[in-house]
């Protein structure tokens, strides 16, 4: 059985934890051997053991990273190796057949904290990298970087994207054509999603609105929540809000599934949180996002669903109760076959 490494960034992300693990789900269904490299290498040291011992802890009493810790632990196959941001072992292009960027922002040029030319997979031959919905998060690669993206893009054996402003930008760095393909979280059925929803210690009594805000109250946001009739200001249930206590609600990627599913409507600025909403067949309210601009992003989803007229004056992406999920799920299932192909076609 050949050997997968998928390459991505890793952090206390909803939506980047459940993309990682929908993509190795995908890729093992086709039968591979799948692994996602760590992104951090721990030597043993003093620091090192205490962090362990507080990352325990964290698990042990519930916090909002422990979830995640619990989540990646129970979910997530890792290999051994680790990649950081610009290094990774010499050997690693001879411990797998290949390796796969993506999906998330793995391309965005200014993630520097977070990704870097190890996601462009600089250490692979050039018949082993592919990429599966690679993000740019941008509409353009700053000039300063341009020169490092074209370059190691050149190397790729075959390019996938997750927004057509991303296939734009390889087309100009490149010269190459980038296939558009779905979000990972988008390839998995709603069973496979419901296997793994985790219920959460604190769930609302009765109806609730899920709110995921990851760019904080806006002002359209205010005034659609003032101005709706669909639901009241105390059926909200914001989960990125901070406890009593000043900690932030324990709420990992299998709990946001169970609170997704259960929830009467989703308000939010999120990519995933608008994925999710539509998988289990929401209505959904994905406002701009405060602080940065994710508009492309949103898009190429709404397009997915061939939603692509669902948007307000204010560029607020909508899916109502009495949409034709039918209709939606005929055109993503049109997408989803086109990614697949893509990926047997890539790792073949």
């Amino acid at each position: 059985m050949k050997k997968v490494a998928i390459i991505t960034i890793q952090s206390i992300n909803l939506g980047n934890r459940l993309q990682n693990y929908a993509l190795q789900e995908a890729i093992k269904e086709l039968g591979y051997d799948v692994y996602t490299l760590q992104r951090v290498h721990k030597t043993f040291s003093v620091k090192t053991l205490v962090e362990d011992i507080k990352d325990l802890g964290r698990t042990l009493l519930g916090t909002r990273k422990g979830r995640y810790i619990r989540f990646d632990r129970a979910r997530i196959r890792f290999g051994k190796e680790y990649v950081l941001a610009n290094e990774a072992d010499s050997d690693l292009a001879d411990k797998y057949d290949f390796f796969v960027a993506g999906s998330d922002q793995v391309w965005n040029p200014y993630y520097g904290h977070l990704a870097g030319i190890s996601d462009l997979l600089f250490f692979a031959r050039n018949g082993q990298k592919i990429s599966y919905a690679a993000s740019f998060g941008v509409d353009a690669v700053p000039d300063e970087k341009q020169e490092i993206f074209s370059n190691q893009l050149q190397g790729f054996k075959d390019i996938s994207v997750r927004e057509e402003a991303g296939a734009k930008i390889v087309k100009e760095l490149t010269g190459r054509e980038a296939v558009t393909v779905l979000d990972p979280t988008l390839l998995l059925d709603i069973s496979q999603y419901k296997k793994i929803q985790k219920k959460p210690a604190s769930v609302p009594n009765g109806k609730y609105v899920l709110v995921y805000l990851l760019g904080g109250r806006t002002e359209i946001f205010t005034e659609y929540v003032q101005s709706s009739m669909e639901y009241k200001e105390d059926e909200l249930y914001d989960i990125l809000q901070w406890k009593a206590s000043g900690r932030q609600l324990p709420i990992g990627p299998a709990e946001f599934i169970y609170l997704v599913n259960h929830s009467e409507m989703v308000l939010t600025d999120s990519f995933h949180a608008t994925v999710f909403a539509t998988i289990f067949h929401k209505p959904v309210r994905t406002f701009p996002r405060g602080g940065i601009d994710i508009s492309s992003r949103i898009v190429s989803l709404a397009s997915s669903f061939g939603l692509g007229t669902n948007f307000t004056e204010d560029g607020v992406f909508y899916i109502n109760k009495d949409a034709d999920y039918g209709q939606i799920e005929e055109h993503l299932n049109e997408e989803k076959e086109k990614s697949i192909r893509f990926l047997k076609m890539a790792l073949g």
